[in-house]
């Protein structure tokens, strides 16, 4: 008879505190850990407002084709609800540490149906002298730099969100629709400030523009090289300095002391687009695509030398 005094009142708290725990569950904190820092821009710009944290693998100063993996980032990947990744040939230091992590847990952009890529039936500069670095199937894995691409990943990571927490579905919805409208408009604006300068062509420092160039028309000439440690022959320099004379400016991620060379080499003047989301001030995607932007619109519509 104790015993039953004493349950009674524990099971009809239970009871009562059902409901809650459901609640609680359905809102618990989810973390997505993406690889590199733009592809977190894009998460964060689709959870706001939900109880979601964005990590980021890589360090701002990382190279993804290179990077080898330490003992903490081994420990983030296994606190991670969903990891958002490019796949293996843009990011194989992850193949391995991946595979003990559930298939539902990841998300392989590189893989995704719907996205466009750049040059499927030839090329807009010449690579004759490139090695074909970080190309997933012959494809460039920039795909981040295409505002359509952008959209079809917020979209595969809301079906994946939504899978992990069905009762977010019209908070996602309505995200999704938020961002479509937004990148979309700002599509348009980026083409109407580029359009008349299209024609005029430009140097890339590494081989990474190629996504936002075909999706606004853009002509780049040719690439010093596809990755940092690549040497340049001196049948490709003499092709990069024949390119020079009809391009705008060379166009780098970061001004280093090689950059700055090769730009004098060339006599080219040095534009920054930062196709990885390196300046910490940039906290959304379309902070990040309105600044490559303005880097692309400073290069091609400068006077040539």
């Amino acid at each position: 008879m104790c015993i039953s005094i004493v349950l009674r009142p524990l099971f009809a708290l239970a009871l009562l505190l059902a409901p809650v725990c459901g609640w609680s569950q359905s809102t618990q904190k989810l973390t997505i850990v993406s690889s590199i820092r733009p592809l977190s821009l894009l998460a964060s710009d689709l959870v706001v407002g939900l109880p979601v944290e964005v990590k980021t693998l890589l360090p701002a100063n990382a190279d993804p084709h290179n990077w080898s993996m330490r003992v903490s980032d081994r420990q983030l990947l296994a606190s991670a609800d969903l990891m958002v990744w490019l796949g293996p040939d843009f990011e194989n230091f992850l193949t391995k540490p991946l595979k003990q992590l559930p298939r539902e847990r990841q998300l392989e952009l590189g893989a995704l149906p719907a996205l466009q890529w750049p040059n499927e039936d030839g090329d807009e500069h010449d690579h004759s002298s490139h090695h074909d670095h970080h190309h997933h199937a012959g494809r460039d894995m920039h795909l981040w730099l295409n505002p359509n691409n952008a959209l079809e990943i917020q979209t595969a990571l809301a079906q994946r969100l939504t899978e992990l927490r069905p009762d977010w579905r019209e908070t996602l919805q309505e995200r999704q629709q938020q961002q479509m409208v937004l990148l979309k408009n700002m599509q348009a604006d980026i083409q109407r400030k580029l359009s008349p300068h299209r024609q005029n062509g430009f140097i890339a420092y590494h081989d990474t523009y190629a996504h936002f160039v075909a999706a606004f028309g853009l002509r780049q000439l040719d690439a010093v090289n596809q990755f940092a440690e690549q040497r340049v022959s001196a049948k490709a320099l003499q092709l990069l300095q024949a390119h020079a004379q009809s391009a705008r400016c060379l166009l780098v991620e970061k001004q280093d002391a090689q950059e700055l060379r090769t730009a004098k080499m060339l006599a080219l003047p040095v534009v920054v687009a930062d196709a990885l989301a390196l300046n910490s001030e940039v906290t959304t995607y379309a902070d990040f695509l309105g600044d490559i932007s303005v880097a692309f619109e400073n290069c091609i519509s400068s006077a040539p030398n």
